[in-house]
């Protein structure tokens, strides 16, 4: 089996060299701090879009039929494994992780498969937006 770079991968790679530099006292802002600070924030940016994600398809998949319902349950699963990931990364940069909310605005009322589908289409879509970001950290 071919081994896949996921996105936290990147990040870890991106946050390890990030913080190799930062040795600067907390009285002084300087190039490293700035970078840390704004490469932590994408990635928990990037967190937040993978817990919305988990709770768009516990959502939107009861309305998908059974052929359909397997593949999103995989898809949250990966969800998952990425949360966690961007989760492990973030505290070994002395970051505490973004929590997932409650609940989130789906926007109109989802009623039918078609619906769902297009749901979890819009959420991918920004959950790619997001860890396009993360691949954008300077490394």
């Amino acid at each position: 089996m071919a081994h896949r770079v996921t996105p936290a991968a990147n990040i870890a790679f991106a946050l390890v060299v990030l913080l190799t530099g930062c040795t600067a006292t907390a009285t002084s802002s300087t190039p490293i701090e700035n970078s840390k600070a704004s490469a932590i924030a994408t990635v928990q940016d990037y967190l937040a879009g993978e817990h919305a994600a988990i709770w768009a398809y516990g959502r939107a998949a009861v309305l998908l039929p059974k052929a359909e319902l397997r593949l999103a349950l995989e898809t949250a699963n990966r969800h998952r494994r990425e949360r966690d990931q961007l989760a492990r990364e973030l505290r070994s940069a002395g970051a505490t992780p973004v929590g997932a909310l409650v609940a989130y605005d789906e926007g109109s009322a989802l009623e039918n498969a078609e619906q769902a589908r297009a749901f979890l289409a819009g959420v991918e879509a920004r959950l790619t937006t997001l860890a396009l970001a993360v691949k954008g950290i300077p490394s």
